[in-house]
């Protein structure tokens, strides 16, 4: 499913912002209602967990993801699976990726 801007999701966030579908699915930046903290809205759709044993291996590797917290990690808040789709609410991290980041030069061992 696509969201359009304005569209709340989950019943708390606020999308703001699409930016486009990604290998795993599609991505939105959004605002969590009650506090005001941005989130990255990813949308994981059917094509990416083609039938149920491999639904409840990804559903179970999110709820523990969601148990980690490090400054180095991306923070996951919330996970809302529908029928046909998984939606999980994460820590908003601006900037360039990893791997884009890793291309302009070597990384360091401090960074």
């Amino acid at each position: 499913m696509a969201f359009s801007v304005g569209d709340v999701v989950a019943g708390r966030y606020e999308v703001l912002e699409s930016l486009g579908q990604r290998p795993l699915g599609w991505l939105y930046r959004a605002r969590e209602r009650e506090i005001g903290v941005e989130v990255a809205l990813w949308v994981i759709g059917a094509a990416m967990l083609p039938d149920e044993p491999a639904r409840t291996a990804f559903l179970g590797k999110l709820g523990r993801a969601r148990a980690l917290s490090h400054p180095n990690l991306v923070r996951v808040f919330g996970v809302y699976p529908t029928a046909d789709e998984v939606v999980i609410a994460a820590q908003w991290a601006p900037g360039q990726t990893l791997y884009a980041r890793a291309q302009e030069k070597p990384l360091s061992p401090d960074e």
